[in-house]
């Protein structure tokens, strides 16, 4: 008949415990949903003082969305 070691249960509850964590890390890795903390950042801050005219804000809606709005008249 083999012999059964005993093993503490504490020591078993700390396995546990490792492999558990080691498995949400994978989790989170397979499923790409590494959460990082976010930040916000005001773009007012990075410009400075830049003065943006309505028009150029229209331009550049017309050049990041074209299918949406007809031909820029000059």
């Amino acid at each position: 008949m083999p012999q059964i070691t005993r093993i503490p249960k504490k020591e078993i509850y700390l396995k546990l415990l490792k492999m558990e964590k080691e498995i949400k890390e994978l989790k989170e890795l397979f499923e790409g949903t590494k959460k990082k903390p976010r930040r916000r950042v005001s773009l007012k801050g990075l410009w400075g003082n830049i003065k943006i005219s309505n028009r150029e804000i229209e331009e550049a809606k017309r050049s990041l969305f074209p299918y949406e709005y007809k031909p820029l008249k000059e």
